[in-house]
C-alpha cells in the first residue's frame, strides 16, 4: 500500500471514527469583513456547517458560492457548497471517487479538486460548474496533496514525498520542476503572480516565503508555533489564525503580525484554514472542536 493512502486513511479514522471515546469535528464558520490596510473588521461568526464529521478546505467560487470538503459517517470525501444567500447547503460532487481542494478552474467554466482514486492515485480532477462531468484533468501527475493555478495552464502542487515538495507543473506536458522541499499545505498566488507558500527550516520554524521572478525564494515572516494555514486578501495582506484568534501582516512585513479579530468568545478555540470571497467582505473560518462521546 502507497504511503500516501496510509496517510490518508490514518487521518480519517482519527478524524470520524464513529466508535472512538475521542474525536475531532471540523466546522466552519462565516463572518463579514471589511479589509483596508490600517482598518480590518470582522463580523459575527456563524457555523454555517454544524454537522458530526469533517467539513474543511473552504474556496469561495464567487461571492455568494462557497465550496468545501465534508466527509461523513461513510467515510466518503465529496465536495459540498453553501449559498450565502439562500444559507443552504448542498452536496456538489457524488462520486465514487473522494474530491478534496475544491478551486474554480481558471477558464472559469468548471471546477477542480484532487480525486483519490480507487487505485490510490491522487490527481487533479475537474468537474462542470453543476458538479457533473468529472473526468481526470492532469493524468500525468500523481500524488497531489494540494494545489493551486498559476494561469491557464500552469500550476503549484504540494507533492507527497518525504518531505513534501512544492513543483511546478504544467496541463500541457508532462515534466515538473521542485521549487522546495519541507513545505506546509497552504499556497496562494498573489495578485503579483508570485507564490506564498510555507516552508519548515530545522523541522522546527515554519516560515512564509515568496516565490520572485529570478527563480530565488524570499523568506517573509516566521509564523506563529504550530500555525501554518494562511490568505492572502486586498493588496497582497496575509491573515493566519492562532487559536481564537486571527492576524494580520501588511505586505512589507516589516511591523511583524498585529492582532486583528478575536472569535475566541463565539466558541472558536482552535481556527486552522482561512478563505475570504473574491470581494473580500466574507471570511470563511475553519475550527476544529475536539469532542468526547
Amino acid at each position: 500500500m502507497k504511503i500516501k493512502t496510509i496517510i490518508f486513511l490514518i487521518f480519517i479514522l482519527q478524524q470520524l471514527s464513529a466508535n472512538a471515546q475521542h474525536f475531532v469535528e471540523t466546522d466552519i464558520w462565516l463572518a463579514d469583513s471589511r479589509i483596508k490596510e490600517g482598518a480590518i473588521y470582522f463580523g459575527a461568526a456563524k457555523n454555517i456547517t454544524n454537522s458530526a464529521g469533517y467539513d474543511s478546505q473552504p474556496f469561495f467560487l464567487n461571492d455568494t458560492t462557497l465550496l468545501y470538503t465534508g466527509i461523513r459517517e461513510d467515510l466518503q470525501a465529496d465536495i459540498y457548497q453553501y449559498n450565502l444567500i439562500k444559507k443552504v447547503n448542498l452536496k456538489f460532487t457524488n462520486t465514487s471517487e473522494s474530491e478534496y481542494s475544491a478551486k474554480l478552474l481558471p477558464n472559469k467554466k468548471g471546477i477542480s479538486v484532487v480525486a483519490v482514486e480507487k487505485d490510490s492515485a491522487q490527481r487533479i480532477w475537474s468537474f462542470d460548474l453543476t458538479g457533473n462531468n468529472g473526468k481526470v484533468l492532469i493524468p500525468q501527475t500523481d500524488s497531489i496533496g494540494y494545489y493551486t493555478w498559476l494561469n491557464d495552464t500552469g500550476f503549484a502542487a504540494f507533492i507527497l514525498t518525504q518531505p513534501p515538495s512544492l513543483q511546478m507543473g504544467s496541463t500541457l506536458n508532462k515534466n515538473t520542476k521542485t521549487i522546495a522541499k519541507n513545505i506546509g499545505r497552504c499556497m496562494q498566488v498573489s495578485s503579483f503572480g508570485n507564490i506564498y507558500f510555507t516552508m519548515l527550516e530545522n523541522d522546527s520554524v515554519r516560515w512564509l516565503c515568496r516565490t520572485e521572478s529570478s527563480g530565488k525564494i524570499t523568506k517573509l515572516i516566521e509564523f506563529y508555533k504550530d500555525v501554518e494555514d494562511f490568505v492572502l486578501g486586498n493588496n497582497n495582506i496575509v491573515f493566519c489564525a492562532k487559536e481564537g484568534m486571527l492576524y494580520y501582516s501588511d505586505n512589507n512585513f516589516n511591523l511583524g503580525w498585529r492582532l486583528c479579530g478575536n472569535f475566541a468568545a463565539a466558541g472558536l478555540k482552535n481556527i486552522n484554514r482561512i478563505a475570504l470571497s473574491p470581494n473580500n467582505k466574507h471570511i470563511a473560518l475553519v475550527n476544529t472542536v475536539e469532542t468526547k462521546k
